[in-house]
């Protein structure tokens, strides 16, 4: 890889296989230096979750030290069923908790009946309705997220974001298959182990999504072709009679097939059969024409979704919708564990700077008595003591200053509230929305934060404000101000104060 480059790592766990691909990025553009495949052993998965935490971890360490892979930071994609994936329309009068209006809407599908999911969940801007503004909602099982994560803590992976598998996906094919579709709709298929994710893209915005796993037909492979035609069918039929501006001939249907099931080739022949030469059909052995990576000699074909989720820490373009399902108690852990390790690395400079400096003090004693005693031999008894005198006088001051010094590098050091700032600021960064940034945080009181910045709308900053007041690091949260930008047009300019909680009679201190 040439100097400069940036590496990232796409991991990706389905139906007892491990798909990895490494891409860097540089003056090039997206290169693909890695794709590895690899099964896993019987038992490790069931009914696609993960049963062996340990297994499986075991399994990626070895695949990334056979393949010489160095890098440990990664994209991972959810390995767990069932997922709930849906876009939730907010109400004209939006609740004032937003927080528990998308957990009772989740209550309402049978996936969860009688159980407490995790979930997370992002803006998508104005669609639909004029003026209705969307969510798009993920949900599953906390302890399946958990036994993710506990498998790469054992592989010696840190996982940078846990996304959906169709996610990663739709941004691999982004900017071929769907960007700048303004005259026709886009159907996308994702076919991953034996779930198929369907999404329609309307003006290259994100319009409908619906999951079906059709584990069913997994030993069947005409059948599982067949039925996933029905499928998109569906979809086809439920826009042609709702949906009246868009014509028949101008949409496109692309299906991509990220599975060991059925063939690219299969399926293909099972679509156009359906719906003629508007449908298209992709795997990995298309990567180079469906995606911005560029052409490797080397490397014939690589797991698109893997692909995917490498991308997201290369910046490349794609679905504005980005969630990550890394439980928030997981990113305060690693972001304390990262100020621990700052805080070890500034003690140990630290202390190397005060041995030093105890060396230089001692050194100009031993120098300055030297000096004094010669000074003896030259000088009467008087003019001597007078002289020892000043002497001393500079000696003490310099121990003095060097010792109020140490005590106040070491009362930072023992102050617990590094860890505490470590987590009120991942928190903040956490909530804050896509359509929204911070351009002034400051400090009050004791115990006030004033988050000042600007916002695409007015709704965005009332949102930002309800997810700063379920913070757990924070009491209360109220926008105390909003105002037009007159300096950008089209922006909102907005003051928020936070009242940060009682940490168990913990002394905030921002110096």
């Amino acid at each position: 890889m040439r100097f400069g480059s940036k590496t990232s790592l796409g991991i990706d766990i389905f139906d007892g296989h491990i798909h990895v691909a490494l891409l860097s990025s540089g003056k090039s553009g997206v290169q693909l230096v890695k794709s590895v495949q690899a099964e896993l052993d019987e038992g490790v998965m069931e009914s696609g979750n993960i049963k062996d935490p340990a297994s499986l971890g075991r399994a990626i360490k070895k695949v990334l030290k056979v393949n010489g892979i160095r890098n440990r930071k990664a994209v991972v994609s959810l390995a767990a069923k069932p997922v709930l994936c849906q876009i939730v329309d907010l109400p004209e009068d939006m609740p004032g908790n937003l927080s528990q209006f998308v957990r009772a809407e989740i209550k309402h599908s049978p996936v969860f009946s009688g159980k407490e999911p995790y979930y997370e969940f992002c803006g998508m801007g104005a669609g639909g309705a004029a003026g209705v503004e969307r969510l798009f909602v993920v949900a599953t099982d906390h302890e399946k997220v958990n036994n993710l994560l506990k498998a790469m803590g054992l592989a010696g992976v840190e996982p940078v974001a846990v996304e959906l598998p169709v996610m990663a996906a739709i941004r691999a094919l982004h900017a071929e298959k769907i960007s700048d579709r303004y005259d026709a709709d886009a159907l996308v298929g994702h076919i991953h182990g034996t779930v198929l994710t369907m999404c329609m893209f309307r003006k290259g915005e994100l319009d409908f999504i619906r999951s079906v796993d059709l584990g069913d037909k997994a030993d069947d492979a005409n059948g599982f072709c067949d039925r996933c035609a029905e499928e998109l069918g569906a979809v086809i039929q439920f826009y042609d009679v709702e949906v009246d501006d868009v014509a028949a001939n101008k949409r496109e249907i692309t299906v991509l097939v990220d599975s060991l099931i059925v063939s690219a080739e299969d399926m293909e022949f099972s679509l156009q059969k359906a719906f003629g030469g508007l449908a298209s059909v992709c795997s990995g052995s298309d990567v180079y024409s469906i995606t911005p990576v560029v052409e490797n000699e080397a490397i014939a074909a690589a797991p698109i979704t893997a692909v995917g989720l490498a991308m997201r820490q290369l910046g490349v373009a794609g679905l504005k919708v980005s969630i990550d399902l890394i439980p928030p108690e997981a990113e305060e852990t690693k972001a304390t564990k990262k100020f621990v390790l700052i805080t070890a690395n500034l003690a140990a400079v630290v202390l190397l700077f005060m041995i030093v400096a105890g060396g230089v003090v001692r050194a100009q004693l031993v120098k300055t008595q030297a000096a004094m005693e010669e000074r003896k031999k030259n000088t009467t008894e008087g003019e001597g003591i007078e002289h020892l005198l000043k002497q001393q006088y500079t000696m003490n001051s310099q121990i003095t200053h060097l010792k109020e010094k140490r005590a106040s590098v070491a009362g930072v050091f023992e102050d617990d509230n590094i860890s505490l700032w470590a987590g009120i600021l991942d928190e903040i960064r956490q909530v804050t929305p896509k359509t929204l940034y911070i351009t002034r945080l400051a400090f009050a009181d004791g115990s006030k934060i004033l988050i000042e910045g600007n916002a695409l709308s007015f709704k965005s900053i009332h949102i930002f404000g309800e997810l700063l007041g379920q913070a757990k690091f924070m009491e209360s949260a109220r926008v105390i101000e909003t105002n037009k930008n007159y300096d950008v047009e089209g922006l909102v300019a907005y003051s928020i104060e936070c009242i940060l909680a009682d940490r168990k009679g913990a002394t905030v201190n921002a110096e």
